[in-house]
């Protein structure tokens, strides 16, 4: 069995990496039976921790795709379960950022002929989560692009998705800075931190992940 889930967890990586910011082969995933076969590798192999991460990273792509969320919608109960993942941050931090995609398109957007689960429910479970992080953590993901986390800190109506961007930001710009701030000086990400920054209604921790990279970021242009 452990065999299974090494050859499984290389396949899922290469699905991972192929969906990367691709809507197209998020769509073909998720046409040929993507995921019925998320759900059943997760009830077999779920205990295995680098292959739920790399099945979660593909989720995450998936999730980036506006007209592909509706299908996730269905199995927001699974992934808001795997919240609970504390002691595993890849898989946590994956399922939080799932949870703050599907529930980016707005409370009418939130909804399942199945689910009990309610978005607000969500949200403070999300919170909760990732306040539990440590923010100095190295992680096993690589980001090329920052779009489909800049594309969450506008969400002010709710607060809990800029929570987890801001964080994430933070705990990459933390880990390799000189990396992680050109891509937000470059996809035009200052704006919006220095935005949400100055809201005086913005969360403290919000505002504290904000100036953590908006520090990095002064320090990197400094040196160039």
């Amino acid at each position: 069995m452990q065999e299974v889930g090494g050859v499984l967890e290389c396949c899922w990586s290469a699905l991972w990496n192929v969906t990367d910011e691709t809507p197209e082969n998020c769509a073909l995933f998720m046409e040929n039976g993507g995921m019925p076969l998320f759900m059943e590798c997760k009830r077999r192999l779920g205990h295995h921790r680098d292959l739920l991460r790399n099945m979660l990273g593909l989720m995450g792509n998936v999730s980036e795709v506006d007209y592909l969320r509706p299908q996730l919608m269905a199995y927001a109960e699974v992934f808001y379960e795997l919240l609970d993942s504390v002691n595993e941050l890849e898989v946590s931090y994956n399922a939080a950022g799932i949870l703050c995609h599907l529930a980016s398109d707005g409370p009418t957007a939130w909804t399942a002929e199945t689910m009990s689960l309610s978005r607000g429910q969500a949200m403070r479970k999300l919170i909760d989560c990732v306040e539990k992080w440590d923010i100095g953590a190295t992680r096993q993901m690589s980001y090329r692009s920052f779009g489909p986390i800049l594309r969450l800190i506008p969400k002010y109506e709710t607060p809990a998705i800029q929570h987890w961007a801001t964080w994430a930001l933070a705990n990459l710009c933390n880990v390799d800075h000189i990396k992680y701030c050109r891509l937000i000086v470059e996809e035009d990400g200052l704006p919006l931190l220095e935005e949400l920054y100055s809201r005086p209604e913005t969360d403290h921790r919000v505002r504290n992940y904000c100036k953590l990279v908006l520090d990095h970021c002064q320090s990197c242009s400094e040196i160039s």
